[in-house]
């Protein structure tokens, strides 16, 4: 099947969004657009169009359920033009013009494979990084289709290898870690050594109470002295 239009109502961010595509076999077709502009919710868009919109759509986040819509028109296999889609009022219903064709459409394909297979975003180059299986995933299989597999692996064994040598998530001896304790503790040496407003009032009322004593304490003294001048 090639896709020649996307029909979007009430979906997402947008109101309404008429795509037409070129359908000529080898050609690609791009669609480019600024951050936050609905590229995500038009990826969303082409898999709701196959599998339904859920219940609990997230994409209803603008406009609601009351008018939501996923029409497309698309060139099958022999060259014959069908059309198919879904309208939301309560529950999602399914409207096309071929129902056996659409069935087809779909066989024994799950969202999930749709979404391993043919979905490539920032969260699923991470994943395709951190998992490295190959083949499972649309960046798996970019790698493995390129020869590359074998040496992301090697260089994420050793990434592994520095990781492990300078942090260990439980230790204590691994430079970072060490690190850290040693910033921890003297975090603490310095918060223990400022002196807050109510420390200092209560260090200048007991200076001037020792030299309320030490004045007293000299009178006494010179009072002795004077008494043991007079004596003697």
């Amino acid at each position: 099947m090639r896709l020649r239009r996307l029909l979007i109502e009430q979906y997402g961010c947008f109101a309404h969004a008429d795509l037409v595509f070129a359908t000529e076999p080898g050609c690609i077709n791009l669609v480019v657009a600024p951050n936050g502009a609905g590229k995500s919710v038009l990826r969303r868009a082409f898999q709701d169009l196959l599998f339904d919109i859920p219940a609990r759509s997230p994409m209803k986040f603008r406009h609601g359920y009351r008018g939501m819509a996923l029409h497309a028109e698309a060139i099958g296999a022999d060259g014959t033009a069908f059309g198919f889609g879904w309208v939301r009022q309560g529950k999602p219903s399914r409207v096309t013009t071929d129902p056996a064709r659409y069935a087809a459409l779909r066989r024994d394909i799950t969202p999930q494979q749709i979404e391993a297979l043919f979905a490539l975003d920032t969260a699923g180059l991470r994943r395709g990084g951190t998992d490295l299986k190959g083949g499972t995933t649309l960046a798996g299989a970019l790698l493995a289709g390129t020869g590359e597999l074998a040496p992301a692996r090697a260089v994420r064994a050793e990434i592994e290898a520095r990781r492990r040598a300078n942090w260990a998530p439980n230790g204590r001896k691994a430079p970072l870690n060490a690190a850290i304790i040693e910033l921890a503790g003297a975090r603490r040496r310095a918060e223990a050594a400022v002196q807050r407003p109510q420390q200092r009032e209560a260090g200048e009322r007991e200076l001037e109470a020792l030299r309320g004593a030490h004045a007293a304490a000299k009178a006494d003294h010179e009072a002795a002295l004077a008494t043991t001048r007079r004596l003697h």
